[in-house]
């Protein structure tokens, strides 16, 4: 019925009909059965809506709705709300349901209230940009065809088919910038690349629902991406090697391979444990102060791209930061990069989704 209605709502003569104000009372047809047509049968259901105005007393038919299903039935009520706008803007706002809601056009505010809620977009995924702000969600079509929507309660979106959790990803915004940076520094040490923006934020909204860095880092050590940069049948020292490489942009000095490669081979510390510690000892008071600039470049470099810019190509992500070698003028090549990608999917239709937080790391790269 669902997809029948917005069929009718599509339709500039039904729609017109549908919302027309003067119009009191309708009729509603629906018949399935067989269809026959030149090239075949089909199984079909019809449906006609007709509309009216009258000064005479109708008598309408209602259907009472059963508040319980017979015991050895498996129906249960429909939970379920259908809200459909025009291609005006308006403030639609959803029940106590778990509510399907179309703005259909126009710059809206959909507001879903309680219930498990999604918003429905007709357009590819790649067309729309969302901005995160302190649990408000901002969403623009970037081809225009459903202008830019303010969120509000909305758990779930529908892009022509495709689903994405939105509920899984709005927590990131209750992090501090101190929290966000150190897990940019997590993301680029297991994967030596800018973080592609829908897994940061994925995994930064765990962080802030109570998931520990311990447990996330031990996640990424388990990625085929992580375990193709170290190599994960590597000898030990050539593992240590590569962490040193990755995190500090520097060879090993001899006192740490030592230390570090007998303490990975006693099993005191595993291999994703050994990441993560390399990242607290850069910024230890005891570390190199030039070891910890290092780290906080790269993952401002990170956050950049995918905080601030929302971006989502993870080639893109990985040119730039193989770009920066430590020097002030690859931090400048680096943030070029990704400016120039970020203006071109700003205005390229079907380019890329994309997903920004405001209010975290907004300085990245501001002393560039």
């Amino acid at each position: 019925m669902y997809d029948l209605h917005i069929a009718l709502m599509n339709s500039p003569g039904h729609r017109a009909n549908i919302l027309m104000p003067d119009l009191e009372v309708v009729g509603i047809g629906i018949q399935t059965g067989t269809y026959s047509y030149d090239s075949g049968t089909y199984f079909s259901v019809m449906v006609t809506q007709n509309f009216a105005m009258t000064g005479g007393q109708t008598t309408p038919d209602i259907v009472e709705e059963s508040n319980s299903a017979p015991g050895n039935s498996n129906a249960r009520q429909d939970t379920t709300g259908v809200l459909v706008g025009t291609s005006n803007a308006e403030n639609i706002v959803g029940t106590a349901q778990d509510d399907t809601i179309t703005g259909s056009g126009g710059n809206d505010i959909l507001s879903g209230g309680a219930g498990n809620d999604t918003a429905v977009y007709m357009s590819d995924m790649s067309n729309y940009g969302l901005t995160i702000s302190n649990g408000t969600i901002i969403i623009e079509d970037r081809s225009g065809g459903d202008g830019t929507d303010t969120l509000n309660s909305i758990e779930n979106l529908d892009f022509d088919g495709t689903s994405f959790a939105l509920s899984k990803f709005t927590n990131v915004s209750t992090l501090t910038d101190a929290d966000m940076l150190a897990f940019c520094e997590l993301y680029v040490a297991y994967f030596n690349r800018a973080p592609d923006a829908t897994g940061l934020l994925f995994w930064g909204s765990a962080l802030a629902d109570g998931m520990s860095m311990n447990q996330i880092a031990r996640q990424f050590f388990d990625q085929p991406e992580t375990q193709a940069l170290y190599g994960g049948s590597s000898g030990t020292g050539d593992f240590v090697t590569a962490v040193y490489s990755n995190i500090l942009g520097r060879s090993p000095d001899a006192a740490g391979f030592d230390y570090w490669t007998g303490v990975l081979d006693s099993g005191a510390v595993d291999r994703a444990e050994f990441i993560l510690a390399m990242i607290d000892g850069a910024k230890a008071a005891t570390g190199s102060a030039s070891d910890a600039q290092y780290l906080e470049t790269k993952a401002e470099i990170g956050a950049y791209y995918a905080v601030v810019n929302g971006l989502n190509n993870v080639s893109v992500a990985n040119t730039a930061m193989q770009t920066f070698d430590g020097t002030i003028a690859s931090v400048v090549s680096a943030k070029d990069i990704i400016d120039d990608h970020a203006a071109h999917v700003d205005t390229a239709q079907g380019s890329e989704f994309t997903i920004s937080v405001t209010g975290l790391v907004d300085d990245a790269l501001d002393w560039i």
